[in-house]
């Protein structure tokens, strides 16, 4: 995977512009903001996504979270690692769905 990182929602939308990644990892809160309107591009383009913030679910984040994966920071590795793998074999089967013409 090629790897991007941002700190700021700006720069993420900027780059958003002219990419769309595989999949994400976002947390609810940027320096500049909150992240809902890139959850809102990514789900508006099918990007598969997961949550990786110090919030816990129940504090005050967006609706536009809730059908993602969620870990709480700190996580151990693996945790995030299999979450990962699990998004991205949801994405390959969706994307096999897709050419398939099933829904």
């Amino acid at each position: 995977y090629d790897v991007v990182a941002f700190t700021s929602v700006k720069d993420v939308l900027t780059w958003l512009e002219a990419a769309t990644p595989s999949l994400a990892i976002l947390d609810v809160q940027l320096a500049d903001g909150a992240c809902d309107p890139i959850a809102v591009t990514l789900i508006t383009r099918q990007v598969p996504f997961l949550v990786f913030t110090g919030l816990e679910r129940r504090d005050g984040s967006s609706s536009v979270f809730d059908g993602a994966p969620w870990i709480t920071k700190p996580a151990a590795w693996p945790d995030l690692v299999k979450a990962l793998k699990d998004l991205d074999r949801s994405r390959l089967g969706s994307a096999r769905l897709d050419r398939c013409g099933a829904r």
